[in-house]
Parts: C-alpha cells; structure tokens; sequence
C-alpha cells in the first residue's frame, strides 16, 4: 500500500539567525554549504501549505530563487515566509522579487509582546520597531495575507491580550504558539519558560478565544477554536487529533534532511541523496509514521493542518456548539464551556 503524500510542510531554507531568542538556539549555529535554491524544487506536488522558515530566512540573498525553485513544481503551493522582521532595509529591497516568484505570498513576523517585552525576548535592541517597520513595509509592497506570530512564555503571557489588540488594530493575522523542546531545531529546556499558573493560562486566552468567536468571520472563529484546544493542550499535555507527521506533514531542514516533524529527531531521508518517492516509501518513513502517532510532544499549527482538514466537520461543530455558547452568555470574558 502506497503511503499518504503530504499537504504541509516546514521547510528551512537556513539553520542560521541574526535574533538571540530565548526560546530558541538556532541563532547559536554558524552552518555552512546549506543546498542551493534549486533543490527546493525538488519537493512533492502534493503539498498545499509551506512554512518557509528558518533560522532567518531573509539572510539567504538567493530567497527569491527559492520561492521560484518552488512554485515552478507547485505552482498552487501556498506559501507562507515566517520572518523575525529584524531586517526592513532587505526586506523592501527583496518584496518585489519575492512576490514576482509568487504574488499571493503570506508572511508572518514574530512579535512576543511590545516593546521592550519583545525586544528582551528577542534580544534585539530596538527590535520591535524593526518588526513594524518589516510590517509596514510589506504591506505597502501589495502583501495581502499578513500576520504575526507569538509565541507564549511565563514572561510575555501578561501582553497577550494586547498583542491581539495589536494585531487587531493593524488589520494582521495572529497565530499562537507555546514554547518546545527540539534537539533539531528549537533546542532544549524550554517548555519550562512556558506559563507556569494554569489560572493565568486560562484568563490569557479566555478573552482572545471570546473576541475571536464573536466575530462574523469564519477565519477568526477557527483561530478561536484552535486557541481553545492549545489553552487545553498547555493545561493536560495531550493533542487533540493524533499527529500524522511524516503523512501529512514533515520537516525539511536546509541540507535537504528530510524529518517525519521539526520537534522529534526521527530523520527518514535525505533529498538530495534519494528521489521523493524513495525517502517516502522507505522502512525509516515507515517506523516514523509510527514514532509520530503515538507523539504528544507538541500541538502546534503547522504540524496538524491534515488532520483538521481532515476533521473539518467535527470541528466545525465544536465551533457553533462555542459560538453559541458565548451569545447565550453575552456578559462572558471567558472561554465557551
């Protein structure tokens, strides 16, 4: 029987950064002769969402090369660029390059609270006006899907709600996130700078997940919904669907490693050395197929978009079930029951 092919993908295109994050190592590696731009183009047609990610993407002068190495053998792919937004100067130079590889590119800057908050988070002095400038930037160059990321520490959990006002004010997607352990990626000891008062966890996202449910806006009710399941998550440690990594979903690092997630080091081929076809059918795929179903390590976006496309209709279920709630409750700050 012929394996799932995936839909989702993260993919780096550089394991170095010029952020000095504390939830992440990456900025630690001095990496070099990572592949050429011409091998992105050798990932699977089936693919409907990647996250071009890094490190730092924009210190890759070849990105725009990239995208187009990519979009010529999926040209339906959506891409989305997830940025720390520290360079606006490069950022200006290159948009029109990136959106002729591809004029429906989303991208996400990451944003951990405001001011000060993001810039000690981040260690970039100065750092959260650079992100606004990235920010502005994009948007004057025709970005239409535009949005940040945040990522929830015990040290920014207080600015959660005025990071979504932030968001909500500029017109900007928000995406939502807890910090994870990754020998391949993030580094260790840090789920222990998650929130540690489950109380606080609860209060944080109780009126995000209540602004998001009262919108009339199907996109906004979906958020709601997942930051309902991730406030679950960081409370009981359990997914809410299985995790189909190395089926639906996988990790590409930026020497055409091939892993079945970016949080598990469970490697099961190498793009370079092997055609897609022959890393996909491999006994490695096949033991991390395994590995991965029995994996509560994270509960992340972009490593369960299969499996809500998947569960679609139940989850639009549970979406009324809480909208409803939430009208029938019209004094409520928090969370549908």
């Amino acid at each position: 029987m012929h394996p799932q092919q995936p839909q989702n993908a993260i993919v780096s295109v550089t394991l170095n950064c010029n952020a000095r994050c504390e939830m992440c190592d990456i900025w630690q590696n001095d990496m070099h002769n990572e592949v050429p731009a011409e091998v992105f183009g050798r990932l699977p047609t089936s693919l409907r969402d990647i996250n071009i990610s890094g490190g730092e993407p924009f210190l890759r002068s070849d990105l725009p090369e990239i995208l187009e190495a990519i979009k010529r053998r999926n040209s339906r792919t959506r891409l989305v660029l997830s940025t720390n937004g520290f360079q606006p100067g490069k950022t200006e130079r290159m948009m029109p390059a990136l959106l002729q590889a591809d004029r429906n590119l989303a991208l996400r800057v990451s944003i951990d609270g405001l001011n000060e908050t993001h810039d000690e988070i981040r260690g970039i002095p100065g750092g959260f006006d650079k992100c606004v400038q990235t920010l502005e930037i994009c948007r004057a160059a025709g970005v239409r899907d535009l949005g940040i990321g945040f990522t929830m520490l015990e040290k920014n959990l207080h600015q959660l709600e005025e990071v979504h006002r932030f968001a909500e004010s500029r017109r900007l997607q928000l995406s939502i996130t807890v910090a994870t352990d990754s020998s391949i990626y993030f580094g260790s000891d840090k789920e222990g700078m998650r929130p540690h008062d489950p109380r606080a966890v609860r209060r944080a996202f109780s009126r995000v997940i209540a602004a998001q449910y009262r919108k009339w806006n199907l996109k906004e009710n979906f958020r709601a919904w997942f930051n309902r399941t991730l406030m679950e998550y960081q409370e009981h440690g359990q997914r809410r669907f299985p995790c189909d990594g190395g089926s639906g979903f996988f990790y590409m690092d930026s020497f055409a490693n091939i892993y079945i997630c970016h949080i598990l080091d469970v490697k099961i081929g190498n793009l370079l050395q092997q055609s897609w076809e022959e890393l996909w059918r491999s006994a490695q795929a096949a033991a991390g197929r395994g590995v991965a179903a029995t994996c509560d390590r994270c509960w992340l976006i972009c490593t369960s978009k299969s499996q809500i496309y998947e569960n679609k209709w139940a989850i639009a279920g549970e979406m009324l079930r809480d909208k409803l709630d939430l009208m029938l409750r019209p004094s409520a700050s928090g969370p549908p029951r």
